[in-house]
């Protein structure tokens, strides 16, 4: 019974390492980037981009990195939760937008984990957070589309 137990114990043990975050992390896992059009001027998009981000990102005034109205480009650092193991964790991550007339290039970074551990997310995150990526883009793209300016 006792062996019963120490092998439960052990593919306990097995199961929860398999969701480890890793010390590094393939270039083509890390970076994300998109390319797409849009109805609006370069103005008119990034005055949609900065309330948006206004509006939707937790302490907007800290993860603004860069914003740069002439350039048309806006550098975010936010933090997103991600699944590692049977929790989830923050992760750091960055988003640069490049904002031209009918355009706007996203281009998404993954960065280390923020808890004492660090690292990067596991692989099995990766899905999970190309989607929530897509989802982010997506959310900006309708707020250009459907930004009046004042």
């Amino acid at each position: 019974m006792k062996y019963i137990y120490l092998l439960f114990v052990f593919f306990i043990f097995l199961y929860g390492c398999s969701g480890a975050i890793r010390t590094t992390i393939s270039p083509e896992e890390k970076n994300y980037t998109f390319e797409e059009n849009t109805s609006k001027s370069k103005t008119v998009a990034f005055e949609a981009v900065d309330e948006w981000i206004a509006v939707n990102a937790n302490n907007a005034k800290n993860i603004i990195q860069l914003k740069d109205k002439d350039a048309g480009k806006f550098v975010i650092k936010p933090v997103m939760n991600v699944t590692v193991g049977m929790t989830k964790l923050p992760m750091n991550y960055t988003l640069i937008m490049r904002i031209s007339d009918n355009k706007i290039v996203f281009n998404f970074e993954i960065g280390e984990m923020t808890t004492s551990y660090g690292g990067y997310p596991p692989e099995s995150s990766i899905e999970e957070i190309k989607n929530e990526f897509i989802s982010t883009k997506n959310s900006i793209l309708n707020k250009i589309e459907n930004y009046v300016p004042n």
